[in-house]
């Protein structure tokens, strides 16, 4: 016999006779795939595409509807634009705004050159009206997918607004530095230095590469962060550091997939009645895509960022 009470249980007994009753209602557990590793010298991707795969399928209505209706907008007010710069324009420009050749010799006399460069002068100048628009819809289905992207319930991140000043000035700086990395080799083509010109050429082609891949991270960093300018880009370029092979990899790869979507798009657009005006067909096809592209990187960006940023 014992003298063990019947209530004083052990703690070797099941947890049910330990009087711990379980929750009737237990809350659903939200299976996160795994974390990306290293297998030798091998970037685990699949895990990394899998996490983009699984925060685009939970929101995937949000990002292309908000994306559509903003690159929709920003392709009607790019038309308004355009219509104002198009009532001085020339027959000619007009001409080859709509896919005609400009009438010009086999062997181009200097007068002919000239004019042809001052037409393409015009047209660009047009397309100038355009570009504002363009970029300015990219910034916001950009920022406002990553937003999305940063709150999903894997990360929860509770971002309530894009601090959209400071994502202009690290988008500022972004295209300052740019501008720095091939300023001399400008300045050795105006100076003549062929020679000396085509070798800056290569490199500042060179390390604006490396920068690009290691700055698709900006918009998550200045979300996450609340960080601008200057800063956002040391701090993004020291999350990327180590790590951009992964970035590169997951982003050609998602942005593959959104070039392609973007292409059948753009391809069922040229069917429709009037496509055959080249400034209505050029307009359409540059943004309207954008809604296709530009949530897929933004959530490729958001994941990688995630991943990377709490490293060791």
């Amino acid at each position: 016999m014992t003298n063990e009470m019947p209530h004083e249980l052990s703690e070797e007994q099941p947890p049910a006779w330990q009087g711990k009753p379980s929750d009737p209602n237990p809350d659903p557990q939200l299976v996160v795939p795994p974390a990306p590793t290293r297998s030798g010298n091998r970037l685990d991707f699949g895990a990394l595409l899998g996490r983009v795969w699984e925060v685009l399928k939970t929101d995937w209505r949000k990002h292309f509807s908000q994306a559509f209706i903003i690159a929709a907008g920003f392709s009607i007010l790019a038309m308004l634009m355009i219509s104002i710069g198009v009532q001085n324009l020339s027959d000619e420009a007009w001409a080859l705004l709509n896919g005609e050749s400009p009438q010009i010799s086999e062997q181009p006399t200097t007068a002919e050159l000239e004019a042809l460069f001052a037409l393409l002068v015009e047209v660009f100048s047009l397309l100038g009206w355009l570009m504002p628009a363009l970029l300015i819809a990219q910034l916001i289905i950009s920022g406002l997918s990553t937003k999305i992207a940063l709150n999903h319930p894997y990360y929860d991140l509770k971002i309530e607004s894009v601090p959209w000043v400071r994502l202009i000035t690290a988008n500022i700086a972004v295209t300052l530095i740019l501008v720095l990395l091939f300023a001399p080799m400008i300045v050795a083509f105006v100076t003549n230095q062929i020679s000396l010109g085509v070798l800056l050429a290569l490199i500042a082609t060179g390390v604006a590469i490396w920068f690009a891949i290691g700055i698709i991270l900006v918009t998550p960093v200045v979300l996450d962060s609340n960080l601008g300018g200057i800063n956002a880009v040391r701090s993004t370029l020291s999350i990327a550091k180590g790590n951009r092979l992964a970035i590169v990899g997951v982003s050609l790869l998602v942005g593959i997939i959104g070039s392609l979507l973007a292409s059948t798009l753009t391809q069922f657009l040229s069917l429709l009645p009037a496509s055959g005006e080249a400034l209505w067909y050029f307009v359409v096809t540059n943004f309207i895509p954008l809604a296709l592209s530009l949530p897929l990187s933004a959530i490729a960006a958001s994941v990688l960022y995630l991943n990377y940023k709490n490293r060791d």
